[in-house]
């Protein structure tokens, strides 16, 4: 297993703000805020991971409203974000923005992400990727809310909202394992790079009652399928996966 190139600090989920696994540094309300825990689109992403494992059949607001009232009963503070760059009509966050095509792609290639995370020595059981493609078959993807509106909404719920500045220059996609550490965005400038927090998406699961395998099989396709898009959608080089213990 190769060594990070930055160091990890320690980092509260429950005091902080969860934000994107994005590598771009960011201010909420004009000031750094310090580092963070970061998962797919902040908060979003364990309203998406209960929508699919739960509830793919019901509309996908209706499932974030419940989610983020249940994060904050467990005592989570809530984070999602924008940019300096964000558009009419877009939000900026990449997942929020792009999550119809992001679960398009997921379902599209399903084998071709099953086989990316094998070469990185992480395996599901058929039974888990068949669990998975038939999660994909359900979910109702026309209906799906823009980035704008996402964001907007969850912000009206009670979270923070994150300005991130600057480009992206990210290149590893870091999935972190290790327990309260997270990397510092704002002092990893020279060397970016997406970091998913799965310890906190494993410590939501335990609290929502998910299967631990499929969360990890949700939650890194879904990581794979966002680099995808966001990456190599744009013709760049598909990111090294970096596993941290």
């Amino acid at each position: 297993m190769k060594k990070l190139p930055f160091p990890l600090v320690k980092v509260s989920s429950f005091k902080t703000p969860s934000f994107c696994v994005d590598g771009r540094a960011g201010k909420v309300n004009g000031e750094i805020y310090g580092p963070y825990p970061q998962m797919l689109g902040a908060s979003l992403m364990p309203a998406v991971l209960e929508w699919l494992i739960s509830k793919p059949e019901e509309d996908f607001s209706k499932v974030i409203e419940d989610v983020f009232n249940r994060l904050k009963e467990f005592g989570y503070s809530l984070g999602v974000h924008t940019s300096t760059h964000a558009i009419e009509g877009r939000s900026d966050c990449g997942f929020a923005d792009n999550l119809k095509t992001i679960l398009s792609t997921f379902r599209e290639k399903t084998e071709e992400i099953k086989g990316v995370l094998t070469k990185v020595d992480v395996n599901f059981s058929d039974e888990i990727w068949q669990k998975i493609r038939e999660i994909l078959g359900k979910v109702n993807l026309k209906s799906l809310p823009t980035g704008k509106e996402l964001i907007g909404q969850a912000e009206s719920l009670g979270a923070v909202k994150q300005v991130l500045e600057g480009e992206h220059q990210e290149v590893v996609a870091v999935v972190n394992l290790a327990s309260g550490k997270t990397l510092d965005v704002d002092k990893n400038q020279e060397h970016q790079a997406f970091n998913l927090d799965l310890w906190l998406v494993r410590e939501m699961a335990d609290k929502f009652g998910w299967d631990q395998n499929l969360t990890d099989a949700l939650s890194l396709g879904l990581y794979v399928a966002t680099e995808m898009v966001l990456v190599e959608g744009k013709g760049k080089s598909r990111l090294p996966i970096l596993i941290n213990q």
